[in-house]
């Protein structure tokens, strides 16, 4: 009786510990950069647009702020 408690307790650990896995392999931040495309839509043509509002930002960030995203 106690150890077929034990190997069902065992069982269930292992189940919970391959759907955490696959879960986790699922959610990663680090992919190749053509199954972040896919999942994310991350391409050149539909990236967003920045613009800045010169007069929003303070004096002493404005170095910091790329030249090309002035509006």
């Amino acid at each position: 009786m106690t150890s077929t408690l034990i190997l069902i307790a065992a069982l269930a650990f292992a189940i919970g510990v391959y759907d955490f896995v696959r879960r986790s392999r699922l959610r990663r931040d680090i992919a190749p950069s053509s199954d972040l495309q896919k999942q994310f839509g991350l391409y050149a043509e539909n990236r967003p647009i920045l613009q800045l509002d010169h007069a929003r930002v303070p004096d002493h960030l404005r170095q910091l702020v790329p030249l090309g995203i002035w509006r």
